[in-house]
């Protein structure tokens, strides 16, 4: 018994360490947030994340959510319009690393969100998909999110 549990922790030790999910280190500086590895445009290509300490509160029309470091694109909301206009007001906070934080209609960019700041936004009708993502590298950030149909 003892060596079947041996064998299967060596098996989880030698597929854990053949992972290559590495952190985007942030190589800029500490004072400039600007994108080092990604193009802005890969906020609608780049397909992976990994987060450590990320946690997500909702209730009702709010929402809130912070991460202790995140690198890749990571979708944070998404929400189908079904040709209601929307409002969402962003409380953003960027401590550390680089980020490109944006809402998303269809396939077109209708705002970034600057860091550090609260921000207001009104999306006209439609069907398209309304999305809110983060590309970051090595990042450190927290946010509320308050956001609904608006007239």
């Amino acid at each position: 018994m003892k060596k079947l549990l041996l064998l299967f922790v060596l098996l989880i030790l030698i597929s854990l360490s053949s992972c290559s999910i590495n952190h985007i280190e942030d190589t800029n500086g500490e004072e400039d947030y600007s994108l080092c590895h990604f193009k802005k445009e890969d906020v609608f290509t780049y397909k992976s994340v990994i987060k450590v300490g990320s946690s997500t509160k909702s209730y009702n029309d709010k929402f809130s959510v912070s991460c202790k470091k995140l690198s890749g694109n990571y979708l944070i909301k998404e929400i189908d319009s079904d040709n209601n206009h929307y409002s969402f007001t962003i409380d953003y906070k960027l401590y550390s690393g680089n980020a490109y934080f944006v809402l998303i209609k269809g396939d077109k960019i209708v705002q970034e969100i600057i860091p550090n700041k609260i921000t207001t936004i009104y999306t006209d009708g439609g069907y398209e998909k309304i999305q809110l993502r983060l590309l970051g590298e090595s990042c450190e950030f927290e946010m509320d999110i308050i956001y609904g149909i608006s007239n």
